[in-house]
């Protein structure tokens, strides 16, 4: 005697307790359907990942709507049923469609258990991606391709104290650098700091001869300009305490025997990954800075602008996936950038016709397991 279409159901229900399978009417299925949809299920759960935690159930789940998706939409015909009886229509008859699946209604019904997580990345970046720059005494300039956040970076720098931008690769801080010095008409200059720098390369040395060969502080200070410290949480901390007074204080010795007190338009702009505390699990080379250092410097968050990206990109149906992209990857705690370099550089390739597969490989997935492919795949 074979199993009750109502013991098939009770199972389906069980497996997957998080969805409304009244609401879908699991129950109007055939026989042969519910118990299809059951075996799907247990093989799902079975080779999904173990855990309990929140980030496994909503893969979970994902994999589920999927599934759902897939039985409600097939052509496969129910069983025939007996005409029901006539039955008197009350007042308010709720609505049920058990012919077909509504999955816009059905997400509306449930995402409220998992909104933040739905809502997450939907937010774009500035609406506004050109600006207009009025510093007194300066002509106006107008910047194309400005980052949203560029003017707050102007007014701060305006104050000549020390400014760190922290943000993740690829969000354009060593840009905004180039692009500040172009507002307050002065020379840019640029620094890339690692743990093997020593405090030679920013405060120079003689040789031998008695000569002076300076370093990459020495000009930016004495004669003005913009100098970008890039990659400051990479740095030797001992060598960024070092140039503590330089950067804020703003005089300087140096091994010439010269004291520099800093031109008035030195401006110190310090970039980041992180806030200098150390290594996190995507900056697992970061190191951590002296608290005296930290203490010195206004801080500014800079995020990815969407907008600017796509716009320097060109391509909004590439760009839209590199987003939604990056939007899984930020979903599902990977160990992944994905930034607008990937827009950038992928439209370039099919501009030139490299096929949208290969571009996918060599700018949003290269190296990636297959099996984290696919996770990010599905939800797109």
């Amino acid at each position: 005697m074979g199993t009750s279409k109502a013991s098939l159901a009770a199972a389906v229900k069980a497996i997957a307790p998080d969805h409304d399978w009244d609401y879908i009417g699991i129950s109007d299925w055939p026989t042969h359907r519910i118990r299809d949809l059951l075996a799907r299920l247990k093989t799902t759960r079975e080779w999904m990942d173990p855990e309990t935690s929140d980030e496994a159930d909503l893969d979970f789940n994902t994999e589920v709507l999927d599934i759902i998706h897939e039985f409600t939409t097939d052509d496969q015909q129910p069983e025939p049923q007996p005409a029901p009886e006539p039955q008197p229509e009350p007042k308010e008859a709720p609505v049920k469609d058990t012919g077909s699946f509504n999955l816009e209604q059905y997400i509306v019904k449930t995402a409220t258990s998992h909104r933040e997580q739905i809502l997450e990345g939907l937010e774009l970046g500035t609406t506004n991606v050109t600006h207009t720059f009025k510093v007194p005494d300066l002509p106006e300039v107008s910047i194309d391709k400005a980052h949203g956040t560029l003017p707050l970076l102007v007014k701060a720098a305006g104050l000549r104290r020390p400014v760190m931008l922290v943000g993740p690769a690829g969000s354009g801080k060593t840009t905004a650098g180039r692009q500040l010095a172009e507002i307050y008409g002065v020379p840019f200059y640029a620094n890339s700091n690692s743990l093997m720098d020593t405090r030679t390369l920013a405060f120079g040395y003689m040789d031998g001869a008695g000569q002076y060969h300076p370093g990459y502080l020495y000009k930016a200070m004495k004669e003005g300009g913009v100098l970008l410290d890039d990659e400051v949480d990479s740095s030797n901390p001992a060598v960024m305490v070092s140039k503590n007074a330089a950067i804020e204080n703003r005089f300087a010795q140096f091994p010439n025997g010269e004291t520099v007190h800093a031109h008035k338009d030195f401006i110190y702009i310090g970039s980041a990954n992180t806030f200098g505390r150390g290594a996190d699990r995507l900056y697992v080379g970061r190191t951590q800075l002296d608290a005296a250092t930290l203490n010195r410097f206004l801080f500014i968050e800079w995020e990815y602008d969407e907008d600017l990206e796509r716009q320097i990109a060109g391509n909004d149906e590439w760009t839209t996936f590199v987003q939604s992209v990056r939007a899984a990857v930020a979903q599902h705690k990977m160990r992944y950038v994905v930034s607008p370099r990937q827009s950038i550089a992928g439209a370039e390739l099919l501009a030139i016709g490299v096929p949208e597969d290969e571009v996918r490989k060599m700018t949003v997935f290269p190296g990636w397991p297959e099996e984290d492919v696919s996770k990010v795949m599905r939800g797109l």
